[in-house]
């Protein structure tokens, strides 16, 4: 098969970098993601030899374990919503709607640039009640044309990072606006990405802008954002990688120098079930 040419610069060339780090994890014996469908999507492509190698093996693990505790967020809210709409923000090449395996009930939306979602079609097969949007995040006036009838689980995997502080709160406010009810998750990282922490996003052209994080704090979001949680992620030493259903012990939750963290929030009819039943 004819490997897929790859022409992606700046932050979308950073998609590479997830694909190849879910691949890897998912090829080690004792893989939690298990993401078969990386491993394929990298067989497909050439990055015309200029390979954006991770070179560090927590950043690997990390990319892994927030795909996995996002896929797990979205399956207990497809649990508790049966008919709904997954919004997947910055879909890059994730190949979240396989893993998960939606039933037919539930109507999925895929959002990345042009650039990726051409590149996405042609590596990914179509699927029955999944549809691509080929715009910015920020661009106005696509969420007018998503249909809002049902609960909406928002999913943003390694894009809100890139935006600045008021593009982040711009988009909060615009999903908590159109769609009456939903939830969603979304990642952060702390300014040691600024530092160098990895070599692959340092070599970006042009450079990676990595928010601070301000942006997403609980102030900047719309008051119709409530049940607010977050997960903090520590890298905190080398011990043994993934073990059973739960994450590895060298990652933990605290509240000191986070690595990466995740947020979520829900809004509308949604929360209010969820504090009626909490």
């Amino acid at each position: 098969m004819q490997p897929e040419q790859v022409r992606l610069t700046g932050a979308t060339e950073t998609l590479l970098i997830t694909l190849q780090a879910k691949a890897a994890e998912s090829a080690m014996p004792d893989s939690l993601l298990r993401d078969r469908f990386a491993a394929d999507a990298l067989h497909r492509l050439d990055p015309d030899g200029r390979h954006l190698e991770i070179g560090h093996d927590d950043m690997t693990i990390g990319i892994a374990l927030r795909a996995y505790m996002l896929d797990r967020w979205t399956e207990a809210f497809l649990q508790r919503c049966t008919e709904a709409t997954v919004l997947h923000l910055g879909c890059g090449l994730d190949s979240r709607i396989f893993r998960i395996d939606p039933g037919p009930r539930v109507r999925w939306f895929e959002l990345d640039v042009p650039d990726v979602i051409s590149l996405r079609k042609r590596i990914y097969p179509g699927r029955a009640g999944c549809t691509t949007i080929a715009c910015s995040i920020v661009e106005r006036g696509w969420i007018e044309r998503l249909p809002a009838d049902r609960p909406t689980m928002i999913v943003a995997e390694g894009v809100l990072p890139y935006l600045e502080d008021h593009e982040v709160s711009q988009v909060l406010r615009r999903i908590a606006g159109h769609f009456p009810e939903g939830e969603i998750a979304f990642d952060a990282y702390i300014a040691v990405l600024r530092y160098g922490y990895c070599a692959s996003i340092r070599r970006s052209e042009p450079p990676v802008p990595v928010s601070n994080g301000r942006s997403t704090t609980r102030q900047s979001w719309s008051g119709r954002y409530r049940g607010y949680s977050s997960l903090r992620i520590v890298r905190i030493g080398t011990s043994a990688r993934w073990r059973g259903c739960h994450p590895p012990p060298r990652w933990r939750c605290s509240s000191s120098a986070p690595y990466l963290i995740l947020w979520g929030a829900s809004f509308g009819m949604v929360s209010e079930r969820i504090a009626a039943a909490g």
